[in-house]
């Protein structure tokens, strides 16, 4: 059973590196690079939320993130006009931010690539579409197992949920589990 888990974390563990490569990149759909800039207008969206993460480790906060709009408003975040990238991108914790007394890192979002249906605007996304790509916590890291689930919930003002399970402790194997609310403002 443990070495079927591990196997199975490995390949989940490869598949999420591509995807967290994909979204570090700045690559378009088709992989080639991003060229557009994005010019941070005075009124950009600023996304607050809250995070109830439960398994190995219990962590309940909120959190605000002044990075996922790119200089957008949330008008434009939720009909993506931004420059194209590979993923539309969950908002999360700014980087190094404390969340209920723990650092969270969290990549999740709606990839553009097949299986997944891509980003259509406002809607409910789940498997494929739906993805968490790795889950930092402390110094726990986590990935999406063999049994990984995702839902992503966007509304048309910018607001939004994810839920979660089945994120994997690379070390422990623990598993992981959370939702995620967040607001969108200008």
């Amino acid at each position: 059973m443990l070495l079927t888990r591990a196997s199975s974390l490995l390949l989940t563990k490869a598949s999420s590196l591509l995807l967290a490569t994909a979204l570090m990149s700045g690559c378009d759909a088709a992989g080639a690079p991003a060229t557009s800039v994005v010019s941070p207008s005075a009124n950009f969206a600023i996304f607050s939320g809250n995070i109830d993460l439960t398994g190995e480790i219990t962590v309940k906060g909120r959190f605000t993130d002044r990075l996922t709009s790119r200089g957008e408003t949330c008008d434009e975040y939720v009909r993506r006009l931004a420059p194209a990238t590979t993923i539309w991108v969950v908002p999360a914790p700014d980087n190094g931010s404390a969340v209920g007394g723990h650092i969270v890192t969290l990549t999740a979002g709606i990839p553009n690539n097949k299986p997944s249906s891509g980003y259509l605007g406002p809607a409910t996304y789940s498997q494929a579409s739906a993805q968490v790509a790795d889950l930092l916590i402390d110094n726990a890291s986590f990935l999406a197992g063999k049994e990984a689930l995702a839902t992503i919930i966007v509304t048309s003002n910018g607001f939004g949920s994810l839920s979660f399970s089945g994120m994997v402790d690379t070390s422990t194997l623990a598993v992981e589990s959370g939702k995620e609310t967040w607001r969108c403002s200008d």
